[in-house]
């Protein structure tokens, strides 16, 4: 399957979107500045807590919490994660009509994309019920936690952000895990955009069926480092054409295209 194979079966509903940080790229925030990937959320919380130490987000978040405390950490990470203005690459790539979505992302991206489309697009957590996902309706499971759901009370629980958040996640055995395994077998197309392949309980699922690789792509910009394209390469066909790129072909594709039916699974 090429790419172009791969768009047309996504244009027609038979496809799974997962995005990583690189996704939410081009997105403004509440203060109408772009989001920040982990590496200047981290550097944002040490320059708040007025730190000059290098710490990693896990680290940077738990200072910030001491110092400031938990209503205070979540309320700068739903300011800087709570998107008002969606790029157009995202718009164009949130108007494919996905089976279903899966993100690390704590943003509403996605949710904010769907609706420029006009399209409501239904965000779902671990914390969630698996019953309750909608049926014949849109919706995105955030594996690592929703920033619209989060308070102070939870800020730590259902975000994976601090330390002490990552010790107590545990994927493995979540119903959430047994959904993406189900959903990767029956989709026709598989998307990975903006996303690094870090979680090792993904790369575990993916691993398991070897006729995965031959339809699964991964969309992601040439400052990907040669690490993560040789992982990648491993799991299926790396493009390392861009968002926009991508998102750009969406667009013509569909110029042309004369969509099939959208079948009910």
């Amino acid at each position: 399957m090429n790419l172009r194979e791969a768009i047309e079966l996504a244009l027609d509903g038979k496809a799974l979107l997962f995005t990583g940080a690189g996704f939410s790229k081009g997105a403004k925030n509440l203060h109408n500045t772009f989001l920040k990937d982990g590496r200047q959320l981290s550097a944002h919380l040490l320059a708040r807590c007025k730190s000059t130490e290098e710490l990693g987000l896990e680290n940077s978040a738990g200072l910030f919490r001491e110092r400031f405390g938990r209503a205070a950490l979540a309320r700068e990470i739903e300011e800087e994660y709570t998107v008002s203005m969606p790029s157009q690459s995202q718009t164009t790539i949130a108007s494919i009509p996905w089976r279903v979505c899966f993100t690390t992302n704590y943003d509403n991206t996605l949710e904010r994309a769907s609706e420029s489309n006009s399209v409501l697009m239904h965000a779902l957590t671990r914390s969630d019920r698996i019953e309750d996902t909608p049926r014949g309706q849109p919706f995105a499971v955030h594996l690592n936690g929703y920033v619209p759901t989060i308070s102070e009370q939870t800020v730590e629980s259902v975000l994976r952000l601090t330390t002490e958040s990552y010790l107590t996640y545990d994927l493995t055995d979540s119903e959430w895990l047994a959904l993406f395994r189900d959903y990767l077998r029956t989709s026709r197309a598989v998307f990975f955009i903006g996303y690094s392949l870090y979680d090792l309980d993904i790369r575990r699922v993916l691993w398991e069926d070897p006729k995965l690789k031959l339809k699964t792509f991964f969309i992601n910009d040439e400052h990907l480092n040669a690490d993560a394209r040789m992982t990648m390469s491993k799991f299926g066909t790396l493009d390392l054409m861009g968002m926009d790129r991508f998102a750009g072909q969406i667009t013509s594709i569909k110029s042309t295209y004369i969509q099939n039916p959208i079948e009910e699974f």
